[in-house]
């Protein structure tokens, strides 16, 4: 997941780069979630790109939250931030970029929405542009992007059944090669827990018995759990 999102920030900061039109605009990579809104820390982005300044784009690192269908692997929405900043006296001087904010964001929103990036299409989001900052001179405008991701569906080890019958518990798991481990006292069945090999007496009466299944290069199983 981490690769896609990595992906993600890159192909549209390569993208923007490979852009004429923004080549005099200082473009950046962020991996930080926030820009920082002071003063100074806005005029640094506003190095010279080609001979010109007072523009700059940056590219944040994508965040991700649950899609809304409820479907295994998951489905993430993936929400792509870009702070489109300019400061007016440099950029519209002799040696600014000499492209307005304005004409800025309509080319970002351009460029971007309906871009087929990666496994799914980019999608301007709602609202799609916003102011972020405003002082001294300098505008910041907020930019969000998004996209649908898929992750496949990890092969977990098969959740194991609990039988209690007789005065004995027996413990199964249908992945082969698994092991199963067990706790009485409450808590997580890690690798460390006590490893299941043959039925057991069952425990005293209201003890919680919490089971989980392990396999090298597998993630564990579901968590399967009674009390006796």
């Amino acid at each position: 997941m981490s690769n896609a999102i990595e992906r993600l920030q890159s192909d549209v900061y390569g993208y923007l780069l490979a852009d004429d039109f923004f080549a005099t605009v200082n473009l950046l990579l962020i991996s930080e979630q926030q820009i920082d809104s002071d003063i100074d820390a806005q005029i640094a982005l506003f190095v010279a790109t080609a001979g010109k300044s007072g523009a700059s784009i940056a590219v944040h690192l994508p965040t991700g939250q649950p899609g809304p269908e409820n479907v295994a692997g998951p489905e993430l929405e993936l929400q792509l931030e870009l702070f489109v900043s300019v400061n007016k006296t440099i950029n519209e001087s002799a040696e600014g970029t000499g492209i307005s904010e304005g004409d800025l964001i309509t080319r970002v929103l351009q460029c971007l929405h309906h871009l087929g990036v990666g496994p799914a299409t980019l999608l301007a989001g709602q609202p799609a542009f916003e102011p972020f900052f405003k002082g001294d001179g300098i505008m910041v405008h907020r930019l969000t992007f998004k996209q649908r991701l898929n992750l496949p569906v990890l092969a977990r080890v098969r959740q194991p059944t609990i039988v209690n019958a007789a005065g004995s518990i027996t413990l199964n798991c249908a992945t082969t090669g698994a092991t199963i481990r067990y706790t009485v006292d409450g808590s997580f069945p890690g690798t460390s827990a006590t490893a299941y090999s043959a039925p057991f007496a069952t425990p005293a009466s209201g003890t919680l018995l919490r089971v989980c299944a392990h396999k090298a290069g597998s993630p564990p199983s579901n968590l399967s759990q009674i009390t006796v």
